[in-house]
């Protein structure tokens, strides 16, 4: 369980120093076609100018609903509006909002990491995931994934460390409907949510402590599902159509093959967080960290459970399973970026055991992962570097 922890500013002032190079590196003024981007920043438009969301033009294939929904919940367009009525399409304006979300929740997970880890070991987790050639790559995409990971952290923060009071549950849920309006798999966190606090219930001896949670429970959805229905019914209006669009990618046909085709894909794609293209000469080192992180995610993922279920497992099963039973797998990395800071977690948990069973010397080991990351990610940095002032088609 994250527990507060006292740590020296000057581990935040190193953090935001190393943090920096997202400010500079991948900040865009072009966009590559793509598609999302285009209709999240149309209904940007429309929230600044008052115009109705379902108007972009968009004709909506129902026979295709994999492709695209008929409008995006208004979460993401909402975080987007503000810059659009001040700096209206502006690619580099858009480019510096993704980055700077990046950049906060650098300082998010760390304060996540440091409930579980020393200062050193959150701060290369935490540099591990920014400095990643794949996020930096990445991050010049207008989409809502990294945002979403921000928001996403930072309702767990505020779950693990806020008293469990009416006021409380009551901000919980608001930021649990904007979670679902940001991205629909945040359901996954509520869900997280209310299975911790089941759990309680069922551990709790005092009678009124158990009608005091059901109480919290009941605050809860209902804040979360009357927030989410304000923001995408009664302030902007979004048809009926779009839900339905939703749920009806969830088919359930051929369920096994689906979860089982899934289940490979995103073993597969987490170790892509490791990768760098078989030319550079220093590519032996990246097939064996793959090989390590994978082995050991599963091992702290072992550990995790046999030690005794807690939130941040449930938010992960909850997540995945998601993952594992939708029809589309064919974007990459990117749905894993909202739980990197879980995996990366399960694999420090991985291999601090196996540092303690083994008696390793952790300075050495420090200093190796060091050396090999670095090895391993040089070369992709330079391709980005080398990239930086071209213009996306």
């Amino acid at each position: 369980m994250l527990t507060g922890k006292n740590v020296s500013k000057w581990w935040y002032l190193l953090l935001v120093a190393s943090c920096l190079h997202l400010f500079f590196i991948n900040v865009k003024d072009s966009h590559d076609w793509g598609d999302d981007f285009a209709q999240y920043i149309h209904q940007a438009e429309n929230i600044s100018k008052g115009i109705l969301q379902t108007e972009t033009g968009y004709i909506y294939n129902k026979d295709y609903a994999l492709y695209s929904p008929p409008l995006y919940f208004t979460g993401f367009p909402l975080v987007l509006a503000p810059v659009y009525a001040i700096a209206g399409n502006n690619m580099l304006a858009f480019s510096y909002l993704i980055s700077a979300f990046l950049f906060f929740s650098a300082l998010i997970f760390f304060r996540f990491f440091i409930s579980y880890f020393k200062p050193v070991t959150s701060c290369l987790l935490v540099l591990i995931i920014v400095c990643n050639p794949w996020m930096l790559d990445y991050k010049m995409e207008i989409g809502s994934d990294i945002p979403f990971t921000f928001f996403l952290f930072l309702s767990i923060l505020f779950y693990l460390n806020s008293k469990k009071s009416v006021r409380a549950f009551i901000l919980l849920g608001m930021l649990a409907g904007f979670l679902i309006s940001i991205r629909s798999i945040g359901v996954a966190f509520a869900l997280a949510v209310v299975v911790n606090e089941l759990l309680k219930i069922k551990q709790e001896t005092a009678s009124n402590k158990k009608k005091q949670t059901g109480l919290l429970i009941i605050i809860f959805l209902v804040v979360c599902a009357a927030f989410f229905v304000l923001l995408n019914n009664v302030i902007f209006n979004i048809p009926l159509l779009n839900l339905q669009s939703s749920a009806s990618l969830f088919t359930f046909n051929d369920l096994y093959k689906t979860i089982l085709k899934n289940c490979n894909y995103y073993f597969d794609i987490f170790q892509t967080l490791f990768s760098t293209p078989p030319e550079n000469i220093y590519a032996l080192f990246s097939t064996l960290i793959k090989s390590s992180a994978l082995s050991l995610l599963l091992l702290g993922f072992y550990l995790r459970i046999k030690r005794g279920m807690e939130f941040i497992d449930f938010l992960f099963i909850f997540y995945m399973l998601v993952l594992y039973v939708y029809p589309y797998s064919a974007s990459g990395y990117r749905f894993l970026i909202p739980v990197t800071p879980i995996l990366l977690l399960l694999v420090a948990e991985g291999l601090y055991f196996l540092m303690t069973a083994f008696q390793w010397k952790k300075n050495i080991l420090y200093g190796l992962c060091i050396i090999s990351f670095y090895t391993v990610y040089k070369y992709d940095w330079e391709i980005i570097l080398g990239k930086q002032n071209y213009i996306l088609q």
